[in-house]
């Protein structure tokens, strides 16, 4: 879709990778993104009826954390039966990064799955938790295409109550199989509900909730990933980054994942709690209900208002390709 910006390469080695362009692209016509502070919207088809509402929801994305499709992309993930990202919520000044997973929002609840009638035996998600009384996690399912019988298994889970997000996918069927709850001979269940127990909800939060028939992409089991390491090993946990205390990898002032040393000597995290799922942050986040998309068809004109929470004067859209000069864009 015409020159879009290099990619960043993020090597553990100690010989810097090369990374040499060999095509720019070429752009369609149509086919049209938005770029603010080197962040890119997804693209969209002006040569459809665009609606209004899908250029604010496009633009609105900009704000939010935004994971590999894998993780929460129903449309382009076939894998996935069942997906609740609960963007739903009020957006306030909390920070992004304390807020959600994925997008701008999490829930504040222990319930991960409810109503669904989709068969599937892996469930993921996302989890930050402050306290220490989920054991396990709850579940009706119903098996072999029987919808008049629900059965009312739990699986032993014990998550890293750190306060800090992780991700963390569960099969289901295998577990419920090895601890006899169901019949190896059973084809398929429906995880119905789902839920962690106990319920301290106050000390719950969740995202990015999905049921699916295999594993995503990206995602390894916290078994066989490193969590909160640096290419040389030298970090230090707790460490101590801008005058706090950190008992994980945070986010520095390019939303990179790093560690510091006994001496504050910051490095590169190979991961960041995240169980090997690499998100992108926004630079800015919004005053909430700030955010305005007008879109008018016979101009070709965008006008966008919005105020970023952390006093920062707004910056102007840019088109991607860049050739796009019909778009008119006021902040």
């Amino acid at each position: 879709m015409g020159d879009v910006p290099l990619l960043t390469c993020i090597s553990s080695s100690s010989n810097s990778p090369n990374t040499t362009e060999i095509v720019q692209g070429d752009g369609s016509g149509t086919q049209i993104a938005f770029a603010l502070d080197d962040q890119l919207t997804d693209y969209t088809d002006f040569s459809t009826n665009v609606s209004q509402a899908t250029l604010y929801t496009t633009i609105n994305k900009i704000f939010g954390i935004r994971c590999p499709p894998s993780i929460n992309n129903a449309q382009v993930t076939t894998s996935i039966v069942y997906l609740q990202d609960f963007e739903s919520c009020v957006y306030d000044d909390t920070p992004v990064t304390t807020n959600a997973f994925c997008g701008q929002c999490s829930l504040n609840s222990a319930t991960l799955v409810g109503s669904n009638t989709a068969a599937g035996g892996i469930l993921c998600f996302a989890y930050r938790i402050t306290n220490t009384y989920v054991t396990s996690i709850g579940f009706g399912i119903q098996i072999n295409g029987d919808t008049t019988t629900t059965l009312w298994p739990s699986i032993s889970f014990s998550p890293k109550a750190d306060s800090l997000w992780h991700y963390t996918c569960i099969n289901v069927n295998a577990q419920l199989i090895s601890q006899s709850s169901i019949d190896p001979s059973v084809s398929s269940i429906v995880i119905t509900t789902a839920w962690l127990t106990n319920d301290i909800k106050n000390g719950i939060f969740l995202d990015a909730v999905s049921i699916r028939t295999v594993l995503p992409t990206g995602y390894e089991d916290i078994s066989t990933y490193p969590i909160d390491q640096s290419a040389n090993s030298l970090c230090v946990f707790p460490f101590y980054y801008n005058g706090n205390s950190y008992p994980a990898c945070t986010l520095d002032s390019n939303n990179m994942p790093i560690c510091a040393d006994s001496n504050n000597q910051t490095y590169e995290c190979q991961s960041s709690s995240i169980e090997g799922v690499r998100r992108l942050y926004p630079k800015h986040q919004l005053v909430y209900n700030t955010l305005s998309v007008t879109y008018t068809p016979g101009s070709s004109q965008i006008t966008t208002n919005f105020r970023f929470s952390d006093c920062t004067p707004p910056t102007l859209l840019v088109p991607s390709p860049p050739s796009v000069n019909t778009f008119l864009f006021f902040n």
